[in-house]
């Protein structure tokens, strides 16, 4: 008799993780349980709607430092599976991808349809079984592996479970993994832009920033990048990565934690040797003409 694996999420990994268990065990029943009544939701809006594939980082060693956490276990994922790995199977399939200037990775078609129409071909291909506004409330472990409850009372049972349902806002949401056993680490706000309430800077809304260092005072983090000011505050990539780094950080802080910018990204002891000399040079030009340093005029 086959085995019967049951993913939970009809999303990127959920997807990846069923079809990769049918190519290891073709005779495996595979099931994607999605409580939503569309699938690869999010892969179609990723990136723009290009869907940024992976990351053209294939040093395991530098590949790890863009996560805030979890470096150990990375490090022993990505031995197995990393992104030239990802790469190789998407254009196995005849997806050509393109890698841009700061690594990101997308298809050549600049859509993220062509990633979902394979991802659904596959699917198909394996005859792994797609169930649609299906919701799993309740997890028990039977005799033989695992029952599943949906919202209508019906019970499923599988030999394998894998839960690819993505994170939670709320603790509440983890509750039937947490009825199994597993500890739960209480989720937090990620990747979020800073709001500056009446702050003066939200005057120069629109304005952006190459290369600033951004340093959460008092602390180790720091990152430096394009910085863009918002009508309520600050975001882009610099403020948007300072935050996953720094989450915990700021979330035991309630999120009123004062941060330092260096707009030109300098230490301040180099532009004091290099003041004297930018006067001396430019002596009859006001600052906004002679913009030493090459920051926007209006700031």
């Amino acid at each position: 008799m086959s085995k019967k694996l049951v993913v939970i999420g009809g999303g990127a990994s959920g997807f990846f993780c069923a079809i990769r268990a049918a190519e290891m065990y073709p005779d495996a029943q595979i099931t994607i349980v999605e409580k939503q009544h569309k699938v690869l939701q999010k892969v179609k809006v990723s990136g723009g709607g290009r869907c940024n594939v992976t990351h053209a980082c294939f040093k395991i060693s530098e590949l790890v430092k863009n996560y805030p956490r979890g470096v150990s276990f990375l490090k022993k994922s990505f031995r197995h599976f990393q992104p030239q790995d990802v790469m190789e199977w998407f254009e196995s399939r005849g997806v050509s991808l393109k890698i841009e200037k700061d690594g990101r990775v997308f298809p050549q078609s600049d859509s993220s349809q062509s990633i979902i129409d394979v991802l659904l071909f596959e699917i198909e291909k394996r005859r792994i079984q797609l169930r649609l506004q299906t919701e799993i409330l309740l997890i028990t472990r039977s005799k033989n592996g695992f029952e599943l409850v949906t919202q209508h009372q019906e019970r499923i049972q599988c030999d394998a479970l894998f839960i690819g349902s993505g994170g939670h806002a709320k603790a509440a949401g983890f509750e039937p993994i947490q009825a199994l056993g597993h500890r739960i680490v209480a989720p937090l706000p990620s990747l979020f832009t800073f709001n500056l309430p009446a702050h003066p800077i939200t005057a120069f809304s629109g304005l952006s920033v190459e290369h600033v260092e951004v340093k959460i005072s008092g602390t180790h983090f720091k990152q430096v990048g394009p910085l863009l000011i918002t009508h309520w505050g600050m975001s882009g990539p610099a403020i948007l990565k300072l935050s996953a780094f720094a989450a915990r950080e700021l979330a035991a802080n309630q999120y009123h934690q004062p941060f330092i910018l260096n707009w030109l990204n300098i230490p301040e002891h180099q532009i004091r040797e290099k003041w004297p000399l930018i006067r001396q040079q430019k002596s009859s030009q006001t600052m906004g003409s002679k913009n030493p340093f090459e920051l926007p005029t209006r700031l």
